[in-house]
């Protein structure tokens, strides 16, 4: 089982303008149901998704943070108080004060992509469009990219165990864009958890090494040429 990627329910509970119409103080509540992430875990460059359907009917809108502003509060674990940027695509930046006492989400993106990562609905107790509309988005951005689709199912067998690899079928075109998933973990980032070359995917000296067993089932997207 693949260690999870930061992400958790939250509920924003203020939020004030800045002179760039872009920026925004905000201070919400955080919580991991599953109890592995707390507002300590929040960092700049992380996502966090609003939903601002009443500003712009069926949006979720995505912020970044900028930075943590009550990082040494005794509240921080439960409460965070941060300066954030609107960097999705609407026409103009939303104010979020929109979703004050309405749940969302925060995330780690993607390390090259700046993919949304996307919390577990069921676990996080959130509405399924937290789930599809970033998802949607990121199939969207993934599409753009030239060249081929493939997804693949592997399971890793005990030869690729003791070698800690194995081989897809093609060479990805753009290692940047690959998706590998861990079937029942989170995505997992190329360079940190595991990396590839060529069409060799290898994880020795990487998070993976020590979490991945025999029998695991890989999930992985990529595009060839």
């Amino acid at each position: 089982m693949a260690k999870p990627i930061f992400n958790a329910k939250i509920t924003l509970l203020e939020s004030a303008g800045l002179p760039d119409p872009a920026q925004f103080q905000v201070t919400f509540s955080i919580i991991d149901i599953e109890g592995v992430f707390s507002g300590y875990d929040v960092q700049r460059g992380d996502y966090i998704h609003l939903d601002t359907s009443t500003a712009e009917a069926a949006t979720i809108t995505r912020y970044k943070v900028l930075s943590v502003n009550n990082s040494t509060d005794p509240d921080l674990f439960t409460k965070v108080q941060a300066t954030i940027l609107f960097v999705d695509d609407n026409d103009a930046p939303i104010d979020p004060s929109v979703s004050i006492g309405v749940d969302g989400f925060i995330s780690r993106p993607t390390y090259y992509k700046h993919l949304s990562v996307v919390p577990s609905i069921g676990t996080q107790l959130l509405p399924d469009r937290f789930t599809i509309y970033p998802q949607n988005y990121n199939t969207e951005t993934l599409d753009k990219t030239a060249g081929e689709a493939k997804s693949v199912l592997h399971t890793i067998t005990a030869e690729e165990m003791e070698t800690k690899s194995f081989n897809l079928p093609d060479v990805p075109n753009h290692t940047a864009l690959m998706i590998f998933r861990p079937i029942g973990g989170p995505t997992q980032t190329i360079g940190l958890d595991f990396n590839i070359t060529g069409s060799t995917i290898l994880w020795e000296g990487y998070a993976l090494d020590g979490i991945l067993e025999e029998g695991d089932v890989i999930s992985i997207s990529y595009f060839f040429l």
